[in-house]
């Protein structure tokens, strides 16, 4: 859509399923082109969606996981890992390295804009790794991370940590809404470990039949784990 803000796809989307009401939407998109900001930053700072119920729309969408920013701030990729995506290949692709095994050739990232990057594809031609695993994670938490460990600023992540501590909660029944949302929209988790429990040492976290990843005291524990359908 020509002069409309990167990610009305979603916003579309959110509306179309009953979860974004018609005047957090028309919020939204002046919001946006106000700001510049990104619709996902848009919709949680306007208190349209919590990250956590926000993530988890988008990882079912997707058919991945979802890492929340305080998970993702404490990642420690080793120099391998991060040398296994140069630095223009993270800025253009928009994606941050989590852990690159090179016997294996597998190498599982963060990423946000899914709907218009094949960043999986993208990252296997351009690189040569065989198998690559992309979860979706907020925006400004992929680029606070880039910050951080390929330019050596932590003051990014900082600061949207500071940012997290204080974001209201959400104006939606989170459990009801993202239940009715799988219902129609038919998409489930993939399978598989916390995706930072190789980096992190961290347990994983709680997960549905089908492998979501929850992220926060159970704010999705409720979400039907659905058979897919294609989108």
């Amino acid at each position: 859509m020509a002069g409309l803000p990167e990610g009305m796809e979603l916003l579309d989307l959110l509306r179309d399923a009953g979860l974004v009401a018609d005047d957090h939407y028309q919020r939204a998109i002046h919001e946006a082109q106000r700001s510049g900001d990104r619709m996902e930053e848009v919709l949680i700072r306007i208190r349209a969606l919590g990250e956590t119920a926000l993530l988890g729309v988008l990882a079912k969408r997707y058919k991945t996981q979802f890492v929340g920013t305080d998970k993702l701030a404490r990642a420690t990729p080793d120099a391998r890992t991060l040398e296994a995506i140069p630095r223009h290949l993270v800025d253009s692709l928009k994606v941050f390295p989590l852990h690159y095994r090179r016997r294996t050739q597998t190498l599982s990232c963060a990423s946000f804009d899914l709907e218009r990057r094949d960043v999986a594809n993208q990252l296997r031609v351009a690189t040569g790794i065989r198998e690559v695993k992309v979860f979706v994670a907020r925006p400004l938490a992929v680029q606070a991370m880039i910050a951080k460990h390929y330019a050596q600023d932590p003051k990014p992540l900082q600061h949207l940590l500071q940012l997290r501590r204080s974001e209201p909660a959400p104006t939606i029944d989170v459990d009801k809404d993202l239940a009715d949302f799988a219902s129609g929209y038919g998409v489930g988790g993939a399978g598989g470990l916390d995706p930072l429990a190789a980096t992190t040492g961290v347990l994983p976290a709680p997960k549905l039949d089908q492998g979501l990843v929850i992220e926060d005291d159970g704010l999705m524990n409720d979400i039907a784990a659905l058979a897919s359908q294609p989108r």
